[in-house]
């Protein structure tokens, strides 16, 4: 696997998922129902949020990618839903942690305690789009 290609790749499917998912599709706002919320994250601050997701979703790409090294899983189906178990894990236990403690003016406390177990739907949903594109993305490049 050349990672620099899986890496600009990543990169265009974040910005092309970014661009349409968020901003076109106001997906977030759809599945989540907050659009208070989802303005305050996307709109607002726009740049830190953003640069926040692009990091957060690489990792949740890599820890998912560890796993398909290690299965050693090559169909690209069973890679989707490794991402999305793995999204699923990663989100419920956010989900959890900050629905178990008290709510405070962290977004991520606000947002959990708001929307609960959509906002975990809304980041499988997420992942699973940025990962399809980003392989779609590189299957072109090679």
């Amino acid at each position: 696997m050349n990672y620099l290609k899986l890496f600009i790749s990543y990169i265009f499917s974040f910005c092309i998922c970014t661009l349409v998912v968020i901003y076109a599709l106001r997906l977030p706002n759809f599945i989540t129902q907050n659009k208070e919320l989802v303005a305050e994250y996307y709109d607002t601050n726009p740049f830190t949020y953003l640069c926040i997701d692009f990091v957060l979703i690489a990792i949740y790409l890599l820890i998912a990618s560890l796993f398909i090294w290690l299965l050693h899983i090559e169909s690209q189906a069973l890679q989707l839903i490794t991402v999305i178990i793995v999204t699923l894990i990663i989100s419920g236990a956010f989900m959890l942690y900050f629905l178990y403690t008290p709510m405070s003016r962290n977004f991520f406390s606000r947002w959990f305690h708001a929307v609960s177990w959509k906002a975990v739907l809304y980041d499988i949903v997420l992942l699973a789009i940025v990962f399809i594109v980003m392989m779609q993305f590189y299957n072109a490049l090679m």
